[in-house]
């Protein structure tokens, strides 16, 4: 801090011009930039993020970005045969997920760092993998839907490619307290890491409090594709087999093998 009257002054002025600055951000640019992005939106969260930059807005921003959208969405909620209602609504969707694309990176790379969740599941390998089932699954899978999901992968069935879960033979998600990761606790640890990063705005397509409704929103194809970019994952190119979940249309999973 400053000594003396000229220093105070600066500080006071420098302090100024910084909160100036952040209230403009905050309050004209991020609004403004949402309101452009209704009709012309980024095809991927790659490019929603240069367009941010390009725009001055930091990342964390994105929150706020969430928020507005979200705002739009209302507005356009009575309007009926216009394209702007389809586009408010897909940018949010593209929002959240780079929202949890972000926060997914972080949670991983804090559950890498620990030797004993890496020993619970086969090494780095099937750490990441059991991370990547939660992060696009809709909910635990028991020890007897695992049997037949492996009893079946010879005849895949087929569904729709913007919702998937990614499973390694042999591991499943844990439903009990043995030591490995869980769905819960992975969507438990993502759901918190975004709520520290971008603040003002809470998830509503991901994780274990969504309804069917809002999970169909979820893109979960881009959000693995983003989540292994941004994480340094490369996964093979194979003939994944599609497989429902329980049942249900939102959620299923491609059987994967380690050979």
């Amino acid at each position: 801090h400053p000594t003396d009257a000229e220093s105070t002054e600066l500080w006071e002025s420098d302090k100024k011009l910084v909160t100036d600055a952040a209230l403009f951000l905050f309050d004209e640019v991020t609004p403004s930039f949402v309101n452009s992005m209704v009709d012309s939106i980024p095809a991927d969260g790659e490019e929603l993020t240069t367009l941010m930059h390009d725009a001055g807005i930091n990342c964390r921003y994105l929150g706020r970005l969430a928020h507005l959208a979200k705002d739009v969405e209302t507005t356009y909620e009575t309007m009926k045969g216009i394209p702007q209602k389809a586009l408010a609504n897909h940018f949010r969707s593209l929002l959240e997920s780079e929202i949890v694309a972000r926060s997914a990176k972080h949670v991983l790379e804090r559950y890498l760092r620990n030797p004993l969740k890496q020993a619970n599941h086969n090494g780095a390998g099937g750490l990441i993998v059991t991370f990547l089932n939660a992060l696009v699954s809709i909910g635990e899978e028991t020890a007897r839907e695992e049997e037949l999901r492996l009893s079946k992968t010879s005849t895949p069935a087929t569904t729709t490619a913007d919702s998937i879960s990614f499973f390694a033979e042999g591991l499943a998600l844990s439903g009990v307290d043995d030591g490995k990761l869980s769905y819960a606790q992975v969507w438990d640890d993502i759901t918190a890491e975004a709520t520290k990063r971008f603040p003002g705005y809470a998830l509503e397509f991901y994780g274990k409090s969504t309804t069917e409704k809002s999970r169909a929103r979820a893109l979960y194809l881009q959000l693995l594709r983003r989540v292994c970019s941004r994480s340094g994952i490369r996964i093979a190119s194979k003939d994944y087999a599609f497989i429902p979940l329980r049942g249900k249309k939102n959620g299923c999973k491609f059987a994967y093998s380690s050979d």
